[in-house]
């Protein structure tokens, strides 16, 4: 944070027209700036500009500040314990953002792009599975989506569900959203903001409401295995009941996942963050002197 700082050139003599200055030669600049980020710290309201003038003149031990008349008011009044609150929040978050933002839609695993070998039918009676595994990432993960590369539907099938599912328990845990598939592609379904520890392995379960004889989806499969990088993923289940499953290993579904990294607090941001509690504090406190000095006289 810098301030701009000088020395200017009074016009007129001391109290000739303004009898607030030192003399004819005054002291330093009377105008700096104030970043934004104070303002947003210290006013929770952001529709100021990026730097604000604020003059300051100093006659016979009184501190005069001139700004606009609705926000000279508003930020004469002491700071209450909401607004400190909501300080420190805004203050986190703005520190936050850079690497919360940077660290959106990775692709963790991808096996789309492979040759496809054949296609599998998806119905009632005919659920498939495959699994990822994070890796061993401090902070762990946030799944965005998760996307199937299908085939041409067959019939009019519907109902179509993708799940996410405990690895070790087999039982569902979210279910993702996402359109109905009809021709050939890569369609995504979304997660709601799951949050995904270190070193865990997920089932995903794909399946629909009608049975295939009757209308079926297909979902690719590809007899080529992909590393893992980062992630570690891939596998081929399929069952007729979503109970008892049928391991395959000849061949592996293709699909992506797509997740954000949870980043952690660098040194620099929680430095950055101890400052503005500091500086917060410390106007807390002149603010209840300068309210006791009064309420005393």
């Amino acid at each position: 944070m810098c301030g701009l700082a000088g020395r200017i050139a009074q016009l007129v003599e001391q109290r000739t027209e303004n009898p607030c200055v030192p003399g004819s030669i005054p002291g330093p600049a009377t105008t700096f700036l104030i970043p934004m980020f104070f303002l947003a710290c210290f006013w929770p309201t952001f529709a100021f500009p990026l730097f604000w003038p604020v003059h300051h003149q100093v006659c016979d031990e009184t501190h005069i500040v001139r700004k606009p008349g609705a926000v000279q008011d508003a930020l004469n009044k002491p700071m209450s314990q909401m607004t400190f609150l909501r300080s420190l929040i805004v203050g986190f978050a703005l520190l936050a953002l850079p690497a919360s933002v940077a660290a959106q839609g990775t692709k963790y695993f991808s096996n789309v792009s492979a040759p496809t070998s054949s296609y599998v039918n998806i119905g009632s009676n005919a659920w498939g599975a495959a699994f990822f595994q994070t890796d061993s990432a401090a902070a762990g993960y946030v799944l965005d989506s998760i996307q199937l590369l299908l085939g041409d539907t067959v019939g009019s099938p519907s109902g179509f569900s993708v799940m996410l599912w405990n690895f070790q328990t087999h039982q569902p845990i979210l279910t993702l959203t996402g359109p109905t598939p009809g021709v050939a592609g890569v369609y995504t379904f979304n997660a709601p903001g799951f949050v995904m520890p270190r070193n865990t392995v997920y089932w995903f379960v794909a399946t629909s409401q009608m049975p295939s004889a009757v209308g079926h989806f297909a979902w690719a499969t590809t007899s080529q295995q992909v590393p893992g990088n980062p992630w570690i993923g891939g596998g081929f289940q399929v069952s007729s009941n979503g109970v008892n499953w049928t391991r395959g290993f000849e061949q592996e579904f293709q699909f992506a996942v797509n997740a954000h990294l949870i980043p952690e607090p660098s040194a620099g941001t929680l430095l950055a963050l101890g400052s503005v509690i500091f500086v917060a504090l410390g106007r807390a406190h002149s603010q209840t002197r300068s309210v006791s000095k009064k309420t005393a006289v």
